[in-house]
């Protein structure tokens, strides 16, 4: 049988045997920390609470459940509704005036060919052409810093693009 003496006669087993002995003690250490509990103050009263905001939204009034699955989604005589659906608190709206595009900037070509780069709203920026849609707008010309574009009804209007630097 080997003794203690014999098994740490050499350097390598002296190394071995003290990170066995330092990670036994870190390990007590960290265990009688996790154990011991330190007193935990009250915490201050800063939080303000708004009245009513933890209060339950009233129950939509008039929705008939019933009515709606029993109708039939393919009906031949069913027709839009005559005003657009809101989500409950949505206010109603102030207008049925089209969004009118925005020009963001123009390109003309020393050939005659032009584009022009327009928004809807905050739609994606699309490339238009003369003759091209933006909506339910139709473009009806190009000028440097300038477009003029055509309603459904064929009244034109015109929209300039912005001066560089503004």
């Amino acid at each position: 049988m080997i003794t203690l003496r014999e098994l740490l006669s050499t350097t390598a087993t002296r190394i071995a045997f003290g990170a066995v002995v330092l990670g036994v003690a870190l390990c007590g250490r960290a265990l009688v920390r996790a154990i011991r509990l330190e007193t935990v103050g009250t915490a201050p009263a800063t939080v303000n609470v708004v009245p009513g905001a933890l209060d339950m939204p009233k129950p939509a009034a008039g929705i008939d459940v019933a009515a709606a699955v029993a109708s039939d989604l393919f009906s031949v005589d069913r027709t839009a509704p005559k005003e657009r659906y809101r989500m409950p608190g949505e206010a109603a709206a102030t207008g049925d005036a089209p969004v009118r595009p925005t020009v963001l900037g123009t390109a003309i070509g020393a050939d005659g060919s032009s584009f022009a780069t327009c928004q809807l709203e905050s739609a994606r920026l699309q490339m238009v052409r003369v003759g091209g849609h933006l909506g339910e707008y139709t473009v009806k010309s190009i000028e440097r810093g300038r477009v003029v574009f055509l309603t459904r009804d064929g009244t034109s209007f015109e929209i300039l693009a912005p001066k560089q630097g503004s």
